[in-house]
C-alpha cells in the first residue's frame, strides 16, 4: 500500500497504515512538520525530491507519500538509506540509517599491493 498526497497520506497515519513517511526534499517544511508530528512511530525519509517521488505514482509531483509496512517499505529503507549517502541534504528519521553504498572491506580498509 501506497499513498500521495497531503490529505491522503494523513489519513493513512490516523488509520496507522503509514510504516514509512516519504517527505520530498524541495517540498514544504510546515508540512514536513505536521505529518512527522503526527506519525509518530513511524520512520520518515527525505531523500527523493518531489519530481522523483511522484514519477512512481504517474504524476508530475508527490511531495508526500505513506507507504503501509510489508516487503515495499522494507526495500524502500534499503535503498533509500544507500541513497541517502549521496545526497548530503537526505535525512533519515526514526530507525533508518545511512547504509554505506558499497560493503566495506573486510581487512578494515588496509590493503596491500605486492
Amino acid at each position: 500500500m501506497a499513498v500521495a498526497g497531503f490529505e491522503r497520506v494523513s489519513e493513512a497515519v490516523r488509520r496507522g497504515d503509514a510504516a514509512l513517511l516519504l517527505l520530498a526534499l524541495d517540498g514544504a517544511e510546515a508540512g514536513r512538520r505536521r505529518l512527522t508530528a503526527l506519525a509518530r512511530g513511524a520512520d520518515s525519509a527525505s531523500v527523493l525530491d518531489a519530481a522523483e517521488q511522484g514519477a512512481a505514482f504517474g504524476h508530475d509531483r508527490a511531495v508526500f507519500v505513506a507507504v503501509g509496512s510489508g516487503p515495499l517499505s522494507s526495500r524502500l529503507l534499503l535503498d533509500l538509506g544507500r541513497l541517502a549517502g549521496f545526497r548530503s541534504a537526505a535525512v533519515l528519521t526514526g530507525g533508518l540509517k545511512f547504509a554505506p553504498a558499497r560493503p566495506e572491506p573486510e581487512d578494515g580498509g588496509t590493503r596491500t599491493h605486492e
